[in-house]
């Protein structure tokens, strides 16, 4: 869809029906609260978070998801980060 077309809330409705979306979603529709209940949703949208809301917080409720650890940033790759990816993969 061209980015003209984009809207606010077409974004919204699109991202009500999956969060996988979220990459297309242009950054100045996205909050740090569209970006956290997106991620709890659907992990693997952790790729459409910008980089600079990608928390502790929000990386974990991701992977916990199923959200891939390789776009955790590295500074947040902990033991109970991995961990929880492991299980998240493993159930």
């Amino acid at each position: 869809m061209p980015k003209k077309l984009r809207t606010k809330d077409l974004c919204r409705e699109a991202l009500e029906q999956t969060g996988w979306v979220l990459q297309y979603v242009p950054d100045c529709f996205k909050t740090k609260k569209i970006c956290m209940a997106v991620v709890k949703d659907c992990g693997e949208a952790l790729g459409g978070v910008p980089k600079r809301w990608r928390t502790k917080d929000l990386c974990l409720a991701a992977v916990r998801n199923g959200g891939h650890l390789y776009d955790v940033p590295d500074a947040l790759l902990t033991p109970e980060l991995l961990e929880a990816g492991k299980n998240a993969f493993s159930s």
